[in-house]
């Protein structure tokens, strides 16, 4: 496989915006940063993308992982740079799939891509393994809540010890950070073998489906610039070396 980058972002808790941070990383790159950028689901539960980009069922990372070849047909193209693969239609079908065909469609996908941001579920299955293991770098997304930073440690922890995963690639990112949330960062530190990387405030006006109907507007949100706010200092830091 060539340099290309893949990001995964990954979480073991529901709800800590993984979908809305994945757009906003896949938007930060093909826009701000000019990069040819793909946005791939590998959410089987199924996911939002065919809902959200408009994409029918003639179009999904399924067909493509049977015809890597053509993989061109099963994309849709979303603006200047960036394009979207929906994900599974069920996890049974995800379940299924052998590392080969995986394999064998990333290496496509990263000779046609600089940056690739990959956008799972909470559930892990085979393909979002064999995608971790050749993800450049992982995002783990947790809220402010002990709870949430708990599962997230416990998931990292499986990922290492049953799945002998190497995160030394791992970026912990604290997602919907309110004011007084500070408090609770202590007790968070306690549950940690790895420092938190970035704080993302949380943004009651952002909402995912604005990629539906005005796709500029996501550039104008807090959500948006917070995440820009990181990556900026996440690509001075790590994505030269």
């Amino acid at each position: 496989m060539n340099n290309s980058s893949l990001i995964s972002i990954i979480s073991n808790k529901g709800g800590t915006g993984k979908t809305s941070i994945s757009i906003c990383f896949a938007y930060y790159f093909s826009k701000i940063k000019n990069k040819k950028t793909l946005l791939i689901e590998l959410d089987s539960s199924p996911g939002d993308f065919g809902v959200l980009f408009g994409i029918g069922p003639e179009k999904s990372i399924e067909m493509a992982l049977k015809f890597p070849s053509k993989l061109r047909n099963y994309v849709r193209n979303f603006f200047d740079n960036l394009d979207v693969l929906k994900g599974f239609s069920n996890p049974i079908l995800a379940e299924n799939i052998d590392p080969k065909d995986t394999y064998e469609l990333f290496s496509i996908i990263q000779e046609t891509y600089d940056v690739v941001i990959i956008d799972t579920q909470n559930v892990i299955n085979g393909i979002i393994l064999d995608v971790l293991k050749i993800s450049r770098f992982v995002f783990l997304l947790s809220e402010t809540s002990v709870e949430s930073v708990f599962r997230n440690v416990e998931l990292v922890n499986l990922l290492k010890g049953k799945f002998n995963l190497d995160l030394n690639n791992l970026f912990l990112l604290i997602n919907k950070k309110r004011i007084l949330d500070f408090l609770n960062f202590r007790e968070i530190s306690k549950l940690t073998s790895f420092p938190i990387f970035g704080f993302v405030t949380y943004d009651k006006h952002f909402d995912k489906s604005m990629v539906l109907s005005n796709k500029e507007k996501i550039f104008n949100t807090r959500l948006f610039s917070n995440v820009n706010r990181i990556l900026n200092n996440f690509y001075i830091c790590n994505w030269e070396k």
